[in-house]
């Protein structure tokens, strides 16, 4: 599909009344719900239009409590921005799935040491999980504070370095 990139663009308009607002709310609601065939199709997604259209809806009613005109012509602007990038191609697939994202994301820790232990672990990946059950396995439990203490050494694959984590857990216990 060629790209035309005035194809869906608007002027910025100012809503003089909250019914105005409303009329250019729902009518890019129709827009965003008319398309999401077309979106799937697009950008071959493994998602259904009835999740799109879903999607669009929570997002619509999110904001149904706003009644600040200069604050709805800016959401509805940037809704319009959204949705002519997203009809003329110019997004990529994680651009669109990136708005299924906060659901699929896992609970934020609540307390300090859950936060902290988040933060530790970032970026070690498998290989850390795996020793850490290996060791689970050999020893019967592993303290969560030397695992922290100990994973960059663990992460190495060389014997010598096992051994001597082995050898300092077996210590610690």
């Amino acid at each position: 599909m060629t790209t035309i990139p005035s194809r869906l663009a608007q002027t910025t308009r100012i809503s003089r009344t909250l019914e105005e607002a409303r009329q250019r709310s729902t009518a890019l609601y129709r827009n965003f719900y008319r398309s999401a065939p077309e979106i799937c199709a697009l950008y071959a997604l493994d998602v259904p239009p009835s999740t799109l259209r879903a999607k669009f809806r929570t997002q619509f009613e999110k904001n149904k409590t706003i009644k600040d005109l200069a604050v709805l012509d800016l959401m509805l602007l940037k809704a319009q921005q959204e949705y002519q990038e997203t009809m003329n191609g110019w997004k990529q697939v994680p651009h669109i799935m990136k708005w299924f994202a906060e659901e699929e994301a896992p609970a934020r820790p609540e307390g300090f040491l859950e936060k902290f232990y988040v933060s530790r672990d970032e970026g070690r990946g498998p290989v850390v999980m795996a020793r850490v059950s290996w060791l689970n396995e050999r020893i019967g439990w592993v303290d969560r504070f030397n695992i922290v203490a100990l994973s960059p050494p663990v992460a190495s694959a060389s014997k010598t370095t096992s051994t001597k984590v082995i050898t300092l857990m077996l210590d610690t216990l």
